[in-house]
């Protein structure tokens, strides 16, 4: 399998969703994008490759920012659309293409794995991140 394709424009937040308006982008950044948090602070590309910080799940953007612009990022949501189609029942962790996410199937041994979420229908997830720990062995 590959990388999830994520259009921009179809990332959404549902109703009762918990995300957070004020990031800064430290890189440039798309809708959909997983981010991790900078050791300066501003918000990164999440990656199952790197290690800490580049490996901590802070959110997934709900917007598209340039270097140095604002970025508002999700952590939660019951009923969310990450932008790429998921069929209900299907695990979708973090890639080891820096943003991006992929199905639980592509985990390679030396992946820092974080559980983004599993599909609930409607192209939809139940975004609740769970990360391993440590490195998939």
């Amino acid at each position: 399998m590959a990388d999830k394709v994520t259009i921009a424009a179809n990332v959404k937040c549902g109703a009762l969703a918990v995300w957070t308006p004020n990031g800064m982008a430290g890189a440039a950044i798309s809708a959909g994008d997983n981010l991790c948090k900078n050791a300066d602070g501003t918000m990164g590309l999440l990656d199952a490759n790197a290690v800490d910080p580049a490996n901590k799940f802070v959110g997934v953007a709900l917007n598209s920012a340039a270097l140095g612009q604002p970025v508002a990022y999700a952590t939660s949501d019951t009923q969310f659309t990450p932008g790429y189609p998921v069929a209900v029942g299907e695990v979708v962790i973090v890639s080891g293409t820096p943003g991006k996410s992929c199905p639980a199937a592509d985990a390679v041994s030396g992946w820092f794995v974080t559980v983004l979420g599993v599909g609930i229908g409607g192209n939809k997830i139940n975004l609740l991140p769970v990360a391993a720990g440590s490195a998939n062995g």
